[in-house]
């Protein structure tokens, strides 16, 4: 009775469209709007960009060329940066905006349910760090708030400090090439590791660096396995 009397009073909305949803529903995106994201449901499993060949094949041909060089062991995207996938990043990133970062959570948890079905999942979740500087300059680290969402829904173990970063220039602020020659330095892992699976949470992958650097100190320290998670993928 109070959850109705509350949706009465408050409503709650699509955080694309603003319509009122179903009395009730968790969901904060609607059905249309569900229909009309950027999808990138069938990618690459090892680069996580939009996969150019049939689906008999879960990696690009760069992919299974380069393995075991891939940013991770398992890399899922949902949806492109683009569109709707990055006004919600956006909005989480620089507005502080929850209820986007819950609705990306959302897609990125039906994404993972259905890709780890049967399969044994990462025994901790851990989100890509900010430096200490940047934590005190931003009130939200949306890769640790996407982190959150997905330990509760999950059951995972939570790690906040088992990595730590150097502070540098804003990466969306370098070009692709600077990006591209992110220092192995610039991560290292603060805590050791009590599992060899690992899975790490990002808002989006531009270029794959970052979670490639993360990989090379979480197997220096101990990992089997580690899969990264991001929101969206870049594909320019």
């Amino acid at each position: 009775m109070f959850h109705q009397l509350v949706d009465l009073v408050l409503p709650n909305r699509c955080v694309l469209c603003d319509q009122v949803l179903r009395p009730g529903t968790k969901e904060l995106i609607c059905t249309f709007c569900r229909a009309m994201l950027p999808n990138n449901l069938s990618s690459c499993r090892g680069c996580g960009l939009p996969h150019p060949q049939p689906t008999s094949h879960l990696r690009c041909n760069r992919c299974r060329r380069t393995y075991p060089f891939n940013p991770a062991d398992l890399v899922l995207s949902p949806l492109r940066h683009e569109g709707a996938g990055r006004y919600l990043v956006h909005r989480l990133k620089f507005q502080q905006n929850l209820r986007a970062g819950k609705a990306l959570a959302q897609v990125m948890l039906a994404q993972i349910r259905q890709v780890y079905a049967g399969q044994t999942m990462p025994r901790i979740i851990c989100p890509v760090p900010l430096s200490r500087l940047n934590q005190i300059r931003r009130p939200t680290n949306q890769a640790a708030y996407l982190a959150t969402h997905l330990s509760r829904a999950l059951g995972i173990p939570l790690g906040l400090q088992h990595l730590q970063r150097r502070h540098g220039p804003a990466q969306r602020n370098l070009p692709r090439s600077a990006r591209l020659r992110l220092s192995s330095s610039t991560f290292s892992v603060n805590k050791p590791l009590a599992h060899n699976h690992i899975g790490v949470v990002d808002d989006v992958i531009t270029t794959g660096r970052t979670a490639q650097v993360i990989k090379e100190q979480l197997y220096a320290a101990g990992a089997k396995r580690v899969d990264f998670w991001s929101a969206t993928r870049a594909v320019d």
